[in-house]
């Protein structure tokens, strides 16, 4: 008993997949969308770390020194250091306080850059979720997309195999030509490498979209549909489906039928892509990525200005509070010594009048970044519209490919049905009733897939415009 529980494991263990589940799954295990919410993280420590330059500076230091003194003097004090005046061991503990008065504004110039940069990777974040939702979705269009053409490629291969042991019989009872069964065998040889392709194809889409989602998938994993929950819930579901009563009303095309409605997934009496199409998609300007790159400016923008104010002096507030000891001739006693000494306060101003270019390197450096960040926001808003065009002309293309393709599968049934009566009253041979089934099936394997098309089109747009209305920085 074990033995038959072990052999058929992964059968027992199956379970259902649906485009939501894996959006959930990626975006809690996706390491590129991790390593974006990380780098918003680093972001607000950037934050803090420039505005600490408001806060004075607050140190303890402790010095013990041996001084050799050629003439005995008063000490003497520059600025806040001072120099000797006498031979012996000396030691001194100073307590310093150190505050940024002015710099000319540089310091909020360099908070604002920080909190901008936050504001845009935040922004980052939802951009880099949608885009791998996009790659996910892809993925998942094809395998539902091979899936389905693999029912149909199996259920055509048993009609064709049907076809050609015909021919074969006819072709020995000399009422068929040779090319005739050779032509038969041939195409039965196609469908069967195109099953072969297909499994592959299968394969490596699962491996694909295990890595990117972070969830293991198997083979034997039920693989849902599309289905409304796939908009958030937000859109209803699209009308495109056929009459399949009409379409199929023979147990040979049960599987066909199948997996036609799988391809489907929407209840056909819902929102119409003839909406979808007239809906016109969110500006440029409202969406994530344009969010994330305007931040992006505005942090180049505060940045600049910054390294300009280093042409201006910076003016500092300092205090010292002073212990001193000495001995002139032991070490240990010139810490034992140790006493209050005294203390300062005073005013400094620190100009730079020469470091060698390196403000205007810094200068150009943060101008090229600036033009960098309005060439990409130029680059992504010309991306963003050549997507909105393609995203309606796909979908005005599928809706036509929708028609023409429901009617070939309409005309090719009724076909299929008139043989079936010729044939039954012995007017039409069984080879001409395959023949018909396999046109009819051909068909119906068209229509699918732009059935498919359209519900991954639905989501696609949705996912699109999610960008603009869902996602919010932090």
């Amino acid at each position: 008993m074990f033995f038959i529980v072990y052999l058929f494991g992964v059968s027992l263990s199956a379970k259902s997949i649906s485009f939501s589940s894996l959006s959930k799954s990626l975006e809690s295990t996706n390491p590129s969308i991790l390593s974006s919410k990380l780098q918003t993280l680093l972001a607000n420590e950037e934050i803090n770390a420039a505005k600490s330059s408001l806060y004075p500076r607050l140190s303890l230091n402790a010095n013990s020194e041996y001084s050799k003194k050629y003439a005995n003097t008063r000490n003497n004090y520059i600025n806040d250091e001072s120099l000797v005046g006498s031979t012996g061991f000396a030691s001194s503990v100073s307590l310093k306080l150190n505050y940024e008065l002015y710099k000319f504004g540089a310091n909020a110039l360099n908070i604002d850059a920080a909190a901008y940069k936050k504001q845009s990777l935040s922004y980052k974040e939802c951009v880099v979720i949608s885009e791998a939702k996009l790659r996910l979705l892809e993925l998942y269009y094809n395998l539902l997309d091979s899936k389905d053409k693999l029912n149909s490629y199996n259920n055509l291969k048993q009609i064709n195999k049907e076809i050609y042991e015909i021919s074969k019989r006819l072709y020995e009872n000399g009422d068929h030509t040779k090319t005739a069964m050779t032509n038969s065998a041939i195409r039965l040889v196609e469908i069967e490498d195109n099953i072969a392709s297909l499994n592959k194809q299968i394969k490596n889409l699962l491996s694909e979209i295990s890595n990117l989602s972070g969830e293991d998938i198997y083979i034997d994993d039920e693989i849902m549909p599309f289905s409304s929950e796939d908009m958030g819930g937000k859109f209803d579901q699209t009308s495109v489906s056929l009459n399949r009563a009409n379409q199929t009303n023979q147990a040979s095309q049960t599987n066909q039928t199948k997996s036609l409605k799988q391809a489907l997934g929407f209840s056909p009496q819902t929102l119409s892509l003839d909406s979808l199409i007239s809906s016109p998609l969110p500006p440029f300007e409202q969406t994530s990525e344009a969010k994330e790159l305007n931040a992006l400016i505005l942090s180049k923008q505060s940045a600049l200005e910054s390294k300009k104010k280093e042409y201006y002096p910076a003016f500092y507030l300092y205090a010292k509070y002073d212990f001193y000891g000495d001995d002139k001739d032991s070490f240990r006693r010139s810490w034992g010594d140790t006493q209050r000494n005294g203390y300062r306060i005073g005013l400094s101003m620190v100009y730079n009048l020469f470091d060698g270019f390196n403000r205007e390197a810094s200068i150009k450096s943060a101008s090229l970044e600036l033009l960098l960040a309005k060439e990409q926001f130029n680059e992504a808003k010309r991306r963003y519209e050549k997507e909105a065009r393609n995203i309606n002309d796909d979908l005005h293309s599928n809706l036509e490919k929708l028609k023409t393709t429901s009617e070939l599968t309409s005309y090719s049934k009724e076909l299929l049905g008139m043989q079936e009566r010729l044939n039954l009253n012995s007017q039409s041979d069984k080879l001409s009733v395959l023949e018909s089934k396999v046109k009819f099936n051909e068909n119906l394997i068209k229509n699918e897939e732009a059935l498919l098309q359209a519900n991954m089109l639905t989501v696609k747009r949705f996912l699109i415009n999610e960008k603009s209305v869902d996602c919010k920085a932090l």
